[in-house]
């Protein structure tokens, strides 16, 4: 998206491109059930109007939620009955609770109401949240996250005279109007989004889910970035999923075991986010330390996402030292 913005017109076709997603779904084709949901990263300027609010002038039942409405409460009334739910300002990237909490209003067709002094019951979900956010850590985002959307708005700052031009434009000469016309010109010509489709990516999102990681994660990440920098597709190179738990354990805990170390399977999934290709078999290799457990390869080069331990083996092949690789480098 538009990062530095000269003029009202821009800063407008960045509300439009933000709010794209919103509108489109709040008119979804008929029989289908589809939510997007953006979290729209800027930074407040005297006399703007928070994006949020100008979300709100859309059409449908709209709820301005406060995040600990969302977060903390037992309750989610905010999400019933609504089009739309406006999160002002979330910072709730400390932990994966917020993003976990979130999933079945996101994913669920139908959702459990839970009232205060009142029964439960089921009703259909159409709810949009619409959240924004001053920080790189607004959500903790899963390296493979296929719900949020998150653009990137400005960080100029503009004067007073800029933000009242720009919100009379808005809210008095026909601004939502124009972007609701642009909006169903852009369906009628490319037509709705449909059930199934994922959020599209932006540089936003990718920051956002760095700023996320765990200690654990940012570690592996930047080794994984070194080898790819230092080795590419080698022919003969690859490493074991298992090793980058072990270089957690060493690097960030002394070599003691620790519930906070990440399980395989997480660093598969954000080594797959990085471009990483991770084998379908386990392999099992005593010289190579499994005697015990199982471990899949992780490589740049495809070929070994198909090769068998056996197949390993015989072809001479011998996973990277990953824990010796980070001690050399001097401790990541």
């Amino acid at each position: 998206l538009v990062q530095r913005l000269g003029s009202v017109l821009e800063v407008a076709v960045v509300l439009l491109d933000a709010l794209l997603v919103l509108h489109r779904l709040l008119h979804p084709c008929p029989g289908a059930v589809v939510r997007a949901h953006v979290i729209a990263q800027r930074l407040r300027a005297a006399g703007q109007l928070p994006a949020g609010a100008q979300a709100g002038g859309l059409p449908g039942e709209y709820f301005p939620a406060g995040e600990s409405e969302i977060v903390e409460s037992n309750y989610n009334y905010w999400a019933v009955q609504k089009r739309l739910a406006v999160v002002h300002e979330i910072y709730a990237g400390h932990s994966s609770k917020a993003y976990n909490k979130l999933k079945s209003i996101i994913t669920d067709r139908n959702i459990t109401v839970s009232k205060k002094y009142q029964p439960v019951y089921d009703i259909e979900n159409w709810v949009h949240v619409f959240a924004c956010s001053n920080s790189k850590r607004a959500l903790q985002l899963s390296t493979d996250d296929r719900r949020w959307f998150v653009p990137g708005l400005t960080e100029e700052r503009r004067d007073a005279e800029y933000w009242i031009k720009f919100n009379a434009w808005l809210t008095e000469s026909g601004g939502l109007q124009a972007i609701r016309g642009w909006a169903e010109q852009y369906i009628e010509d490319h037509g709705p989004v449909s059930s199934g489709m994922t959020a599209p990516e932006s540089t936003a999102k990718s920051e956002l889910i760095k700023e996320g990681f765990s200690p654990g994660m940012a570690l592996v990440a930047q080794v994984l970035e070194g080898l790819r920098e230092e080795f590419g597709e080698d022919e003969g190179f690859f490493l074991l999923d298992t090793d980058l738990v072990k270089l957690i354990k060493d690097q960030l805990y002394e070599g003691r075991q620790n519930d906070r170390i990440e399980r395989a399977m997480t660093l598969r999934k954000m080594a797959k986010s990085f471009g990483w290709i991770a084998s379908k078999e386990v392999v099992r290799v005593t010289s190579w330390g499994l005697r015990l457990a199982s471990a899949r390869t992780l490589s740049l080069n495809p070929k070994f996402s198909t090769m068998s331990d056996y197949q390993l083996i015989n072809g001479g092949h011998k996973p990277f030292d990953v824990v010796s690789w980070a001690q050399k480098k001097g401790a990541l």
